[in-house]
C-alpha cells in the first residue's frame, strides 16, 4: 500500500498439490521386465513342445484366475493385473526354419516368454495391520521349462 502497488496486486490462490500415492511393485524386478496382457494377447505365440505336451498360454492362465476370482469375491473391485516375463525366446514359422535370422519377415518370426509372474489387488477387501493398509493380492507364476 505504501508504494501504491494496489492496481497490480492480485488476490492469492492457494494451490494444493495432490499426493499421488506411490505405485506399490509386488515383484522383485532382477531380470524380468513389465509387459501388458494386451502385448501378451496381440504378440505372443503359445509354444509347442516336441513331446507335444498340451499347455495354456501365458495370457490364458492370467484369465482363468482373474476369471476364478472373480467368481468367488463376486462384486468387488479388481485392478489389472502387473504383468512381469523373462527369458525371451525369439522362434520362427515351421516354413521359414531353413532361413537365417536376418532374412525372416515379420510374419515369420514368433516370440513367447519362457517365466512370467502376475498379480493384482482388490482393493476393495482391506485390512488395516499394525497401522498398515492391506489389500488382497492375488498371482501367479508360470515357466514353460
Amino acid at each position: 500500500e505504501s508504494l501504491n502497488m494496489g492496481e497490480f496486486a492480485e488476490e492469492a490462490i492457494i494451490v494444493e498439490e495432490v499426493a499421488v500415492p506411490k505405485r506399490v511393485n509386488h515383484f522383485i524386478e532382477a531380470n524380468t521386465q513389465e509387459v501388458t496382457l494386451q502385448h501378451l494377447q496381440q504378440d505372443c505365440i503359445i509354444p509347442s513342445f516336441a513331446s507335444m505336451e498340451e499347455t495354456i498360454s501365458h495370457q490364458s492362465f492370467i484369465g482363468a484366475v482373474v476369471d476364478a476370482a472373480k467368481d468367488y469375491f463376486h462384486g468387488e473391485q479388481f485392478d489389472m493385473p502387473e504383468i512381469r516375463i523373462s527369458h525371451p525366446i525369439n522362434g520362427r514359422i515351421p516354413s521359414a526354419l531353413g532361413k537365417k535370422a536376418s532374412e525372416l519377415t515379420d510374419e515369420e518370426k514368433t516370440l513367447f516368454y519362457q517365466r512370467m509372474c502376475f498379480c493384482f489387488e482388490i482393493p476393495s477387501i482391506v485390512h488395516d495391520e499394525y497401522g498398515n493398509r492391506l489389500a488382497l493380492s492375488i498371482g501367479g507364476v508360470r515357466a514353460y521349462n
